[in-house]
């Protein structure tokens, strides 16, 4: 996760870890819908983190999710 004036200070780590965790829950929901189109999990993972910024910090951040086949 890369930040440009969005986090500060300590609460950089526990917010990482959190925006990490809910990213992955969102892969792993829309896997567990059937979802195999890169576009929906891209959808399902920006859907999942504008909910978290917005209930977090009360933000609405731009949100561009890469996914990396390997």
């Amino acid at each position: 996760m890369i930040t440009r004036g969005l986090i500060y200070g300590s609460e950089q780590q526990e917010i990482t870890g959190e925006v990490i965790e809910a990213a992955k829950k969102a892969y792993e929901d829309a896997l567990g819908r059937g979802e195999t189109d890169r576009k929906a999990f891209k959808r399902s993972v920006a859907g999942a983190l504008y909910r978290y910024f917005d209930r977090k910090l009360d933000r609405e951040p731009m949100i561009i999710p890469i996914i990396v086949e390997v």
